[in-house]
């Protein structure tokens, strides 16, 4: 989970504000998670509000260049907001390559049932979702990092953050901070491609200095959970279209 002192961080500028806390979770009761991180303490002491988005109302988005689907379900509490602070883990993963700002909206495609369709495509699909769903602010909470695959990760100490306003290119910054190559990871590729090239200048420490090489695996019980997903997805999209 994403370190609660990065939450309390940006919380602490957003006095004032109306706040909207919003988790998704693939793996276990959301407000259990948010319980679990310490989010509800940061929620009681900053008046935020918690919402479990797999129980938010949907929103079916139009997708203006579709790379796999041409409509996608949408929290409506993600759309509704005035802006949009996208706030991702530093980690790689076993089927996106990496998981940052980008495949962190994926959890705004509700509720898991959708997302279940959607996974065996995730590279294409956070390509589609990023034309609809546009963070004003990227920050990518590196203080611990997490290697090899999601499920079974180690912990990295790099120590960083990252953020900008511009997805892709806090993105691209985050990859080359793991020792990972931009080109390696399919969904900025596709990324690249749609919203164009990004000249990256960075301030603050220089990435060859914070850089770490993560190491990726594709562990074979996450590789057995992730092919039973796609036949389910499979079913799923035989069935019906994603509601």
């Amino acid at each position: 989970a994403t370190d609660s002192g990065a939450v309390r961080a940006v919380l602490e500028r957003l006095k004032g504000c109306e706040v909207l806390i919003g988790e998704a979770s693939s793996c276990t009761d959301t407000m259990t998670a948010f319980e679990l991180a310490g989010y509800r303490d940061l929620s009681e002491e900053f008046g935020a509000k918690l919402i479990d988005l797999n129980k938010d109302e949907i929103i079916l988005k139009r997708i203006p260049r579709p790379v796999c689907f041409d409509r996608i379900p949408i929290a409506k509490s993600v759309l509704d907001s005035e802006f949009v602070i996208d706030i991702a883990k530093l980690k790689t993963h076993a089927s996106a390559t990496v998981s940052l700002c980008m495949k962190n909206l994926f959890g705004t495609v509700v509720p898991r049932s959708n997302r279940i369709i959607m996974h065996s495509m995730v590279s294409q699909a956070v390509c589609d979702i990023l034309q609809v769903v546009k963070p004003q602010l990227n920050i990518i909470e590196g203080i611990i990092g997490n290697q090899m695959d999601e499920v079974h990760s180690s912990p990295v100490h790099s120590k960083i953050m990252v953020g900008g306003p511009d997805l892709l290119s806090v993105d691209l910054v985050g990859c080359r901070c793991m020792g990972i190559e931009p080109d390696d990871v399919r969904h900025l590729r596709i990324a690249r491609r749609i919203f164009g090239e990004r000249d990256v200048r960075t301030v603050g420490e220089r990435v060859e200095d914070v850089k770490k090489n993560y190491k990726r695996s594709r562990l074979a019980s996450t590789m057995v959970r992730y092919a039973l997903e796609s036949v389910r997805g499979a079913v799923y999209r035989g069935m019906r279209r994603l509601v």
